[in-house]
């Protein structure tokens, strides 16, 4: 595997309506092999030259070695506005299920690290409250940090110490 300084990445553009989505659908298809209901497989349905296949192949049987393989797709659009890198940090976020935004994303990762995630965002829906309300304005969801306070007690010891402890250790931006 190459180090991350050179792994190899594409860029897609094109007029509108060019295909650009269509190309990068399909590519990701063929990249992780996607299985359909009637359990054909992409690669399975596409007539690909051996070299490509066998290419397929490989990067299969290293994906089992590194546990799977994952491909993120999205659009910058007006998310690019501020930070390019913020915004294609956010679609590589949320192809795995996370938050686009840095600091939300950033905390459940966090909350995952921890071994927590699941008993905070029980904690939470106990309460009465929407989890992914609660982690978009975590700054200010009091339920969350009731939560945290009850899951990580030596951590947090009170709602008012939790929320200083996630203003200071949540910068806005990457460092």
């Amino acid at each position: 595997m190459l180090p991350i300084a050179q792994q190899p990445a594409v860029w897609v553009s094109g007029f509108f309506g060019s295909g650009k989505s269509h190309l990068v659908k399909i590519l990701r298809a063929l990249w992780e092999d996607t299985r359909f209901p009637d359990g054909a497989t992409a690669r399975s349905l596409a007539r690909l030259p051996d070299g490509i296949q066998m290419l397929l192949r490989e990067l299969s049987a290293e994906g089992k070695r590194h546990g799977g393989l994952h491909a993120a797709a999205g659009t910058l659009g007006a998310s690019a506005s501020g930070s390019v890198r913020l915004a294609l940090l956010g679609v590589v976020f949320r192809s795995a299920g996370l938050p686009g935004a840095y600091p939300q994303a950033r905390l459940l990762m966090w909350l995952r690290s921890e071994g927590i995630l699941e008993e905070v965002h029980r904690v939470v829906e106990a309460s009465g409250c929407d989890w992914e309300e609660e982690v978009d304005n975590f700054l200010v969801a009091e339920s969350l940090h009731e939560a945290l306070v009850q899951v990580k007690p030596k951590l947090f010891a009170t709602p008012a110490a939790c929320l200083t402890t996630l203003t200071i250790s949540t910068p806005m931006f990457p460092t």
